[in-house]
């Protein structure tokens, strides 16, 4: 029969795991606490991967989360049980002001203990950035909160209602099938031959001749107002 465990000198911890346990006073456990065995065995089963000098390290613990945030949360969690140890962690996301060349060159440096979110795991396997291969642990953290989602919008409303069956949302902001009332919208009727001719002069009438310079092939706005053109092909 097992029996709880109660302390953990209990465990069969790794000592440097234990001191970092007693260093960051981490008393009772926490969602984390999974990373406990997981160090403790890299360090004990799999030394000589750790210790590997000549290659990158290899990811031997795989972590998915449902969001960035976590996997953030995750990596400065193990970051605190691995300290003074040969674990290397790295977790990855990319948001707006991240250079993906930098994250990038990060995966190649390696690391053993990698805490990813679901998505951007997917968009690097694909893009052949990373490899799984050596993996021996894997965790799926908190994947209840992996909820599955789909918003169509506009256009597709009619295949949508093909589609989808049962319960589901539709939502309209203003009129349904109604154009915006704060555009106007005009309807001119141009042959093949004078359409861009008859687009250079609308463009001069509604945007001064200082404020735009137009060539042969195209035109350049030389202040801040713009005009938004729209076609079928390049």
């Amino acid at each position: 029969k097992a029996k709880p465990i109660e302390f953990y000198e209990q465990a069969n911890l790794d000592t440097q795991v234990l001191s970092n346990i007693r260093r960051v006073h981490f008393e009772e456990p926490t969602p984390a606490a999974f990373l406990l065995p997981i160090i403790s065995n890299l360090i004990e089963y799999y030394s000589n991967e750790l210790h590997d000098k000549h290659n990158p390290p290899s990811s031997l613990c795989l972590i998915l989360s449902p969001t960035r945030e976590l996997a953030l949360q995750t990596e400065r969690e193990a970051r605190k049980f691995a300290y003074q140890t040969a674990v290397i962690l790295y977790t990855f996301c990319c948001w707006c002001g991240h250079d993906m060349f930098d994250i990038c060159h990060r995966l190649r440096e390696g690391c053993h203990i990698l805490s990813a979110p679901t998505g951007r795991l997917k968009d690097m396997l694909e893009k052949h950035r990373i490899s799984l291969t050596k993996v021996k642990y894997f965790v799926l953290d908190q994947t209840n909160q992996s909820e599955k989602k789909l918003l169509l919008f506009s256009s597709i409303s009619l295949l949508a209602q093909h589609f989808i069956r049962g319960n589901y949302i539709f939502l309209v902001v203003g009129k349904h099938d109604a154009p915006n009332e704060d555009i106007a919208q005009t309807i001119e009727e141009v042959s093949n031959a004078f359409k861009k001719d008859r687009l250079f002069q609308l463009l001069e009438q509604n945007l001064s001749m200082k404020k735009i310079f137009i060539s042969k092939f195209r035109f350049f706005c030389l202040e801040s107002e713009r005009c938004l053109i729209f076609v079928e092909t390049n």
